[in-house]
């Protein structure tokens, strides 16, 4: 995927002057293959790998939060500070039940899609954080499209 590609899709003049900051777009198919970006088994690695507090790692079903409780466990050691770890057994069980995954800051944790946000703020000379969302039924959106920033 180029940068060049990205920004013809999406309107290389049009888009930082009339969508940026101003309301949201959805262009489906914009990136040919997604999984060359990231895929459930680079999700798998990173929820397997790193600390995914509530605040960035959630899931959803039927557009209300499902609580962290109910996927993770307290961990608690003398050195390090109360945390919650998620339990992969817990967490594939909601999602074979309809539930949606959403991590905040994958570009965090992911040098692909590290790389491609900083491809885009190069372009649009703005800040650029990349949420993933993940689900495995085609069940009810985790989230709603939100209205235009004011």
């Amino acid at each position: 995927m180029t940068l060049t590609r990205i920004a013809d899709i999406l309107g290389r003049d049009t888009f930082p002057a009339r969508t940026l900051h101003r309301d949201h777009l959805h262009v489906p198919g914009a990136i040919e293959s997604p999984a060359d970006l990231f895929s459930f088994d680079v999700l798998s690695d990173l929820i397997a790998r790193h600390r995914l507090e509530s605040l960035r790692l959630r899931l959803y079903a039927d557009g209300e939060a499902i609580p962290a409780k109910e996927y993770t466990e307290p961990v608690t050691t003398p050195t390090q500070p109360p945390w919650h770890r998620v339990r992969p057994e817990l967490l594939r069980e909601h999602l074979e039940d309809g539930a949606s995954l959403i991590l905040d800051k994958a570009d965090d944790l992911h040098e692909p899609l590290s790389d491609f946000a900083a491809e885009l703020e190069q372009w649009l000379h703005a800040n650029v954080q990349v949420n993933t969302y993940a689900s495995w039924t085609s069940g009810s959106p985790a989230v709603v499209a939100r209205s235009p920033v004011p």
